[in-house]
């Protein structure tokens, strides 16, 4: 069967299949058309095709994205998002078209929180915002832009500076969002409290490499609850290498979406998925990278819960401390 990538395009968008139906057509068409993709599996001696089942497709190293150009078929960048590294080489994701990433990213946002006008945004995401290659700052920005706010006046530069316009902004009747980096909004929490910010939902994008001792999600929810008295505590979970992203809203567990789910592969047995309720490593299936990759084996360790939302648990051992999410 030849696949096109138009058709898969035109069914994500219609949604007029399953998500299964999709990851299993995606992944014989970047089997046939990446050549990383299709070195990797020949390497380990892979099926030829997909079996029908998403418990036995294959996932790359997110490791190979530091080292090679991942790209589906040949086409030209618009840009080059790069992660946040702190060792060795960074990873580095082709993107096709930016329009395809920011309306992927605000489909989800809004699939999950309603209307990105409903609310006034700040961002405390130093050392990020620095960044021109950061997905995580570009996203932030197009959120904020399609709100009608001025990213340049809605990013926070320090805790004097959050503390003012949150001071001004929860005194308005409308929801406040703080997307924030965990370590900022943790070093904020030691130092500020806000007795009345029932207004405020605060989503953590997770970052907590300068802390010497890591915390748990949970213990950092809690710290963020006793400053932000009253306010909603949330998290994103998202990475360079991915253009969707999950949310927390709840309980510190991710919710699936229609573009991005996860599996939990065996770290062992790079082809064996764990049962629910084991831990192990959290793979990837994003529908949205159709131009690189859609089938990623991430460096994080996690495991399914009963009700099929994703909890993350830490970092896999040796792998690299990066901004996103590193938290056990």
């Amino acid at each position: 069967m030849n696949i096109e990538r138009q058709d898969i395009i035109n069914s994500i968008k219609s949604k007029d299949r399953s998500f299964e139906g999709l990851a299993l057509d995606l992944f014989d068409y970047q089997r046939n058309y990446n050549q990383v993709f299709r070195s990797f599996l020949d390497l380990i001696d892979s099926p030829a095709r997909s079996t029908g089942r998403l418990e036995d497709l294959v996932f790359m190293p997110i490791t190979l994205f530091k080292s090679n150009t991942i790209k589906t078929g040949e086409w030209n960048e618009e840009k080059v998002f790069k992660s946040s590294g702190t060792m060795g080489t960074r990873s580095r994701h082709y993107i096709r078209s930016l329009g395809w990433y920011e309306r992927n990213a605000l489909q989800i946002f809004e699939n999950t929180y309603g209307l990105v006008g409903n609310y006034s945004m700040l961002a405390y995401l130093p050392n990020y915002y620095q960044n021109p290659d950061s997905s995580l700052i570009h996203m932030v920005c197009d959120f904020m832009e399609a709100a009608g706010q001025n990213p340049h006046k809605s990013f926070i530069k320090n805790h004097s500076h959050l503390s003012d316009r949150l001071s001004i902004y929860l005194k308005e009747n409308k929801r406040v969002l703080l997307f924030g980096v965990s370590f900022a909004l943790l070093d904020y929490a030691i130092h500020h409290k806000h007795v009345d910010a029932r207004n405020l939902t605060v989503i953590e994008t997770g970052g907590m490499k300068r802390f010497a001792a890591e915390i748990t999600r949970a213990e950092l929810h809690r710290r963020l609850s006793d400053c932000f008295v009253g306010a909603q505590i949330h998290s994103e979970y998202g990475m360079t290498e991915c253009l969707s992203q999950l949310y927390s809203t709840e309980g510190g567990s991710f919710k699936m979406n229609d573009r991005m789910r996860a599996l939990i592969g065996d770290p062992s047995d790079p082809r064996a998925i764990l049962d629910d309720g084991n831990i192990g490593q959290v793979q990837i299936i994003d529908l949205a990278n159709i131009d690189t990759l859609s089938f990623i084996r991430t460096d994080d360790l996690g495991k399914i819960n009963t009700d099929g939302t994703l909890e993350i648990l830490g970092r896999a051992n040796a792998s690299d401390l990066r901004g996103c999410n590193y938290l056990i």
